[in-house]
């Protein structure tokens, strides 16, 4: 472990005391006095609840309809039109799955959920404005994602994770290092879009669904076309393998087309675009152990010009590119991730 690395047990027990209610805020989190995102851990959550009625936890215990043993399913109301819903199994050090665009968190239980599990407490969660996570309208920024899921956690009473990212979700955990770098224990960033770039398909045809008036009515002119669309999308996604049965068998297409759904998704591609000059990320704030995964055979989002660069600016980064694996490589090799996650736990476990 390098001399400045210090132990991810050590500072997740003082950021637990830090978050506190009455603990005054100390290095990076004064940036955050007075803010919504106030330091509060899970007792702290309970207090506003109690008291200001800002923040409210609910919470469902046993099995999932999926057919994993997920002992948790949260969801914390974060104030009007924001919530974060969560999934939670296992016990150790926490594990934050994030995943890409026309998904939710289901997309890791039909995957490497139970695997992971294995490594520690693993908690998949809706990105902000889709699945059970609420938004309010025109927040697609990964900034925006970041402090946003930064306030779900806190509630949660979860710490210092190390986060699992998938494709566009990639963007969001970067953003969290970024901004909030003691508050990351790692990294692994599953084919990750981590550069603004043109996307032909999704800034053609989601992205003008994030206009106010327009936008709402094309989404649900759209539905039929829109299925039809992300069926031979999700061929593309899992080439050259093919999807799953399970995967597409609980595929949440209620979510993913209705308006609310492809709407939120128009806003997170118009925040990828070149132009969006505020949703690039400071890669030398990055600094957490980072471990890139990226498929030579990846036809939507180009390792070459994504995850290899990433890997190669980051300054605390390896990168892995998986000859003839495409972009759900989460699905098809899982081993190669829980490979990468438990490298990263090793960096940041205590000698």
């Amino acid at each position: 472990m390098d001399p400045d690395e210090r132990s991810y047990f050590q500072e997740r027990t003082e950021l637990e005391l830090e978050q506190t209610p009455g603990s005054a805020p100390s290095g990076s989190d004064r940036q955050d006095s007075g803010s919504a995102t106030a330091s509060f851990g899970w007792k702290g959550a309970a207090s506003v609840v109690a008291l200001a009625g800002v923040a409210a936890v609910a919470l469902t215990k046993g099995g999932s309809s999926s057919g994993h043993n997920v002992e948790e399913t949260r969801t914390v109301e974060l104030g009007t039109d924001r919530s974060l819903h969560a999934v939670t199994t296992g016990t150790g050090p926490d594990i934050v799955l994030v995943h890409g665009a026309f998904a939710n968190h289901r997309d890791w239980l039909d995957g490497p959920f139970t695997a992971l599990a294995e490594l520690g407490r693993v908690t998949a969660i809706d990105r902000p404005g889709h699945g059970f996570s609420r938004r309010p309208r025109f927040e697609g920024g990964p900034r925006a994602h970041a402090a946003h899921i930064r306030e779900g956690l806190r509630a949660l009473g979860i710490m210092r994770p190390v986060f699992v990212a998938h494709s566009f979700g990639a963007l969001s955990a970067l953003s969290f290092a970024e901004q909030f770098p003691r508050e990351v224990a790692g990294l692994v960033l599953v084919a990750p879009l981590a550069f603004p770039e043109f996307r032909p398909l999704e800034h053609t045809l989601f992205a003008p669904r994030a206009l106010p008036v327009l936008g709402p009515l094309w989404a649900e002119i759209g539905r039929p076309f829109d299925r039809a669309m992300l069926e031979a999308h999700h061929r593309i996604m899992f080439s050259p393998d093919k999807p799953p049965d399970t995967w597409k068998a609980n595929y949440p297409w209620d979510q993913i087309v209705a308006p609310a759904g492809v709407i939120a998704n128009g806003e997170d591609f118009c925040a990828v675009h070149p132009s969006r000059l505020d949703s690039y990320i400071d890669l030398h704030s990055v600094r957490a152990p980072t471990q890139v995964l990226s498929g030579t055979a990846d036809l939507i989002i180009e390792d070459l010009r994504q995850g290899s660069i990433l890997a190669e600016r980051l300054t605390n980064a390896a990168g892995t590119r998986l000859d003839g694996v495409g972009h759900m490589l989460h699905h098809s090799r899982p081993d190669a991730l829980v490979r990468a996650v438990r490298e990263v736990i090793d960096r940041v476990r205590p000698e």
